[in-house]
Protein backbone atom coordinates (compact mmCIF):
# COMPACT_ATOMS: atom_id res chain seq x y z
CA UNK A 1 0.00 0.00 0.00
CA UNK A 2 2.83 2.43 0.92
CA UNK A 3 4.57 1.69 -2.36
CA UNK A 4 1.40 2.40 -4.34
CA UNK A 5 0.83 5.73 -2.58
CA UNK A 6 4.44 6.71 -3.04
CA UNK A 7 4.33 5.74 -6.73
CA UNK A 8 1.11 7.68 -7.23
CA UNK A 9 2.57 10.76 -5.52
CA UNK A 10 5.70 10.55 -7.67
CA UNK A 11 3.67 10.22 -10.88
CA UNK A 12 1.51 13.20 -9.93
CA UNK A 13 4.58 15.29 -9.14
CA UNK A 14 6.17 14.49 -12.50
CA UNK A 15 2.90 15.11 -14.36
CA UNK A 16 2.39 18.48 -12.66
CA UNK A 17 5.83 19.69 -13.67
CA UNK A 18 5.47 18.39 -17.22
CA UNK A 19 2.23 20.34 -17.68
CA UNK A 20 3.80 23.74 -17.30
CA UNK A 21 1.48 25.88 -19.45
CA UNK A 22 4.32 27.81 -21.03
CA UNK A 23 3.26 30.22 -23.72
CA UNK A 24 5.53 29.39 -26.65
CA UNK A 25 6.39 32.57 -28.51
CA UNK A 26 6.76 33.27 -32.19
CA UNK A 27 10.06 35.09 -31.87
CA UNK A 28 9.24 37.35 -34.83
CA UNK A 29 6.56 38.95 -32.60
CA UNK A 30 9.01 39.86 -29.84
CA UNK A 31 12.44 40.02 -31.46
CA UNK A 32 14.22 43.27 -30.60
CA UNK A 33 17.27 44.35 -32.58
CA UNK A 34 19.24 47.39 -31.46
CA UNK A 35 21.63 49.22 -33.80
CA UNK A 36 23.23 46.02 -35.10
CA UNK A 37 24.37 45.43 -31.52
CA UNK A 38 22.15 42.70 -30.06
CA UNK A 39 19.07 40.68 -30.90
CA UNK A 40 16.84 39.85 -27.91
CA UNK A 41 13.94 37.43 -28.10
CA UNK A 42 12.42 34.57 -26.12
CA UNK A 43 11.37 30.96 -26.63
CA UNK A 44 8.57 31.06 -24.08
CA UNK A 45 6.94 32.99 -21.23
CA UNK A 46 5.08 31.46 -18.31
CA UNK A 47 2.78 33.80 -16.38
CA UNK A 48 2.54 32.83 -12.70
CA UNK A 49 0.36 35.67 -11.41
CA UNK A 50 2.75 37.67 -9.23
CA UNK A 51 5.72 36.75 -11.41
CA UNK A 52 6.62 35.36 -14.81
CA UNK A 53 9.32 33.07 -16.10
CA UNK A 54 10.94 33.67 -19.46
CA UNK A 55 13.47 31.77 -21.57
CA UNK A 56 15.32 34.85 -22.84
CA UNK A 57 17.79 34.70 -25.72
CA UNK A 58 20.40 37.37 -26.39
CA UNK A 59 22.67 37.31 -29.44
CA UNK A 60 25.64 39.58 -29.99
CA UNK A 61 25.41 40.72 -33.62
CA UNK A 62 28.05 43.46 -33.28
CA UNK A 63 31.68 43.43 -34.32
CA UNK A 64 32.77 43.67 -30.66
CA UNK A 65 32.84 41.39 -27.67
CA UNK A 66 30.26 42.81 -25.24
CA UNK A 67 29.21 42.67 -21.59
CA UNK A 68 25.77 42.99 -20.00
CA UNK A 69 25.46 43.16 -16.22
CA UNK A 70 22.53 41.28 -14.65
CA UNK A 71 22.03 44.08 -12.12
CA UNK A 72 21.70 46.49 -15.07
CA UNK A 73 18.66 44.58 -16.36
CA UNK A 74 15.16 45.42 -15.16
CA UNK A 75 11.85 43.66 -15.64
CA UNK A 76 8.27 44.92 -15.71
CA UNK A 77 4.69 43.72 -15.98
CA UNK A 78 2.80 46.67 -17.38
CA UNK A 79 3.99 49.67 -15.35
CA UNK A 80 4.94 47.60 -12.28
CA UNK A 81 8.66 46.98 -11.88
CA UNK A 82 9.87 43.63 -10.63
CA UNK A 83 13.11 41.98 -9.61
CA UNK A 84 14.88 39.96 -12.31
CA UNK A 85 16.88 36.85 -11.37
CA UNK A 86 17.99 33.55 -12.82
CA UNK A 87 15.33 30.92 -12.02
CA UNK A 88 17.55 28.09 -10.81
CA UNK A 89 18.29 29.23 -7.24
CA UNK A 90 19.45 32.55 -8.73
CA UNK A 91 22.54 30.82 -10.12
CA UNK A 92 23.92 32.11 -13.35
CA UNK A 93 26.16 34.79 -14.68
CA UNK A 94 26.15 38.21 -13.03
CA UNK A 95 28.48 39.59 -15.69
CA UNK A 96 27.17 38.17 -18.94
CA UNK A 97 29.86 38.30 -21.61
CA UNK A 98 29.29 37.62 -25.29
CA UNK A 99 31.85 36.94 -27.98
CA UNK A 100 31.18 38.23 -31.49
CA UNK A 101 28.20 36.31 -32.87
CA UNK A 102 27.54 34.41 -29.63
CA UNK A 103 23.99 33.51 -28.55
CA UNK A 104 23.11 32.82 -24.91
CA UNK A 105 19.82 31.51 -23.60
CA UNK A 106 18.89 32.31 -20.00
CA UNK A 107 15.94 31.17 -17.92
CA UNK A 108 14.89 34.20 -15.89
CA UNK A 109 12.15 35.03 -13.41
CA UNK A 110 10.61 38.47 -12.92
CA UNK A 111 8.98 38.77 -9.49
CA UNK A 112 6.49 41.64 -9.32
CA UNK A 113 4.99 40.85 -5.91
CA UNK A 114 1.42 41.64 -6.91
CA UNK A 115 -0.88 40.39 -9.65
CA UNK A 116 -0.99 43.00 -12.38
CA UNK A 117 -1.79 43.26 -16.08
CA UNK A 118 0.24 44.59 -18.96
CA UNK A 119 3.09 43.69 -21.25
CA UNK A 120 6.01 41.62 -20.00
CA UNK A 121 9.13 43.73 -20.52
CA UNK A 122 12.82 43.33 -19.86
CA UNK A 123 15.04 46.38 -20.25
CA UNK A 124 18.81 46.13 -20.64
CA UNK A 125 20.12 49.39 -19.18
CA UNK A 126 23.55 49.36 -20.81
CA UNK A 127 25.63 47.17 -23.07
CA UNK A 128 29.38 47.61 -22.68
CA UNK A 129 32.24 46.98 -25.06
CA UNK A 130 34.68 44.34 -23.82
CA UNK A 131 37.90 45.69 -25.40
CA UNK A 132 40.23 43.10 -23.81
CA UNK A 133 37.96 40.17 -24.78
CA UNK A 134 38.48 38.86 -21.24
CA UNK A 135 34.77 38.71 -20.33
CA UNK A 136 35.26 41.12 -17.43
CA UNK A 137 36.69 44.49 -18.49
CA UNK A 138 33.99 47.03 -19.28
CA UNK A 139 34.77 49.55 -21.98
CA UNK A 140 32.58 52.27 -23.42
CA UNK A 141 28.79 52.01 -23.46
CA UNK A 142 27.66 50.77 -26.89
CA UNK A 143 23.88 50.79 -26.28
CA UNK A 144 21.36 51.85 -23.65
CA UNK A 145 17.78 51.05 -22.62
CA UNK A 146 17.21 48.17 -24.99
CA UNK A 147 13.73 46.76 -24.39
CA UNK A 148 12.26 43.33 -25.05
CA UNK A 149 8.45 43.23 -24.82
CA UNK A 150 5.78 40.54 -24.99
CA UNK A 151 2.06 41.34 -25.04
CA UNK A 152 0.58 37.86 -25.19
CA UNK A 153 0.66 36.50 -21.62
CA UNK A 154 -2.17 38.65 -20.24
Amino acid sequence: MKTTLLSTALILAVASTACSHKKVINSEETKMTKNDLVVIDADWVKDKGKRYDVQLKVKNVSDNDIIILLNDMQCFKGTSQGVLKHTFFNTGERTIDFRKGQLKSMRMVCTIGEKTDGDDRIVVGRIFDNPNADGATRGKVLGQNIEWKYSGSN
